[in-house]
């Protein structure tokens, strides 16, 4: 099922929320959206919509990997959909 809103499809909340923590990798945002399927989808949107974008940066074994960091847009909308969840929850 297609969501009417990027924002709003599942996994979009928790992929963003792990790379607000830092640079990740593709398999770093596994426990945020176990389905690869659904994660490749996501993260390609993501990147289309600007919120996230990639980086090489070389990792603990001095290797280059693309991780993703969170742009400013996509701080702004994950403080968007942090305020919310808050507003859900009250």
């Amino acid at each position: 099922m297609r969501s009417a809103n990027p924002y709003t499809a599942p996994y979009t909340y928790e992929i963003l929320l792990e790379v607000s923590k830092g640079p990740k990798r593709f398999v770093d945002l596994k426990d945020a959206c176990p389905n690869e399927k659904t994660r490749s989808k996501r993260l390609k949107e993501l990147l289309r919509g600007e919120l996230i974008k990639p980086v090489v940066l070389e990792d603990s074994r001095n290797r280059p990997r693309v991780f993703y960091v969170l742009t400013r847009k996509g701080v702004k909308v994950l403080d968007a959909l942090r305020l919310l969840r808050d507003m859900d929850e009250h």
